[in-house]
This record gives structure tokens, C-alpha cells and sequence, in this order.
């Protein structure tokens, strides 16, 4: 087995990605499917807090294009300090995933539009 294979793919904060799949899994299995963003994203908030995940709800980030502010990027959720949740995930795909990113790179260089098909 090649070892420096270079093309095996990491997963960025993966026992944290692991802990907020777990909650997404309890909150979409307790809530059900079919709900607008909203009560995805507030049962997250619930969850998170009894299985002690640290988070911040919706924090606001400035966007900036050559040091003029022209926007605020806001996510729903940012857990453990760098990891961006999107709760519409819930709404759109029946299954909560959460997108790993560092939050200040997202904020400086914007978040990719999600759309339900």
C-alpha cells in the first residue's frame, strides 16, 4: 500500500466534523424532514448545547473588497470556532452536512450559494 499517495483525501477537523454530524443525524431524526431552515437550525442550537459543542449562532462577518466593506457573510451556525453549519442542508437534502471551512476565510471570500433542487 503507497503510503505518499498524494491524491487520499484528509477530512479537515474530522472528530469535530464527526460531533456535528451526530447532532445533525439526532436533530434530523427527532424533527423529521420537510421544515423550513429555521427549526433545523434552532434544534441545532439545542443539541449542540446538550452534547456540549461550542458555537455561535448566525455571527456577523464583513465582507471586503480592497478595505471597503460590501457585505456581511452570516451563517447560520460556526461550531467550535471554525467550522461553518448550514442548516438549510436539512431542508434541501433531507441530511444535515456541514461545510468545513475556516470562518474568516469564508467571510473574506464569500460562501458558495446553495440552491434546492
Amino acid at each position: 500500500m503507497n503510503t505518499n499517495n498524494t491524491n487520499e483525501k484528509t477530512l479537515l477537523f474530522k472528530e469535530e466534523v464527526f460531533q456535528i454530524v451526530g447532532a445533525a443525524m439526532e436533530v434530523l431524526n427527532e424533527v423529521g424532514h420537510g421544515f423550513h431552515e429555521k427549526p433545523y437550525e434552532n434544534a441545532l442550537v439545542i443539541e449542540f448545547g446538550l452534547r456540549n459543542i461550542p458555537f455561535k449562532q448566525q455571527p456577523n462577518f464583513n465582507i471586503l473588497y480592497k478595505g471597503h466593506g460590501i457585505g456581511l457573510f452570516v451563517p447560520d451556525l460556526i461550531a467550535f470556532e471554525k467550522i461553518v453549519v448550514d442548516a438549510d442542508e436539512a431542508r434541501c437534502r433531507s441530511e444535515i452536512v456541514p461545510v468545513a471551512r475556516d470562518a474568516l476565510a469564508a467571510a473574506r471570500g464569500g460562501a458558495s450559494a446553495l440552491q434546492c433542487e
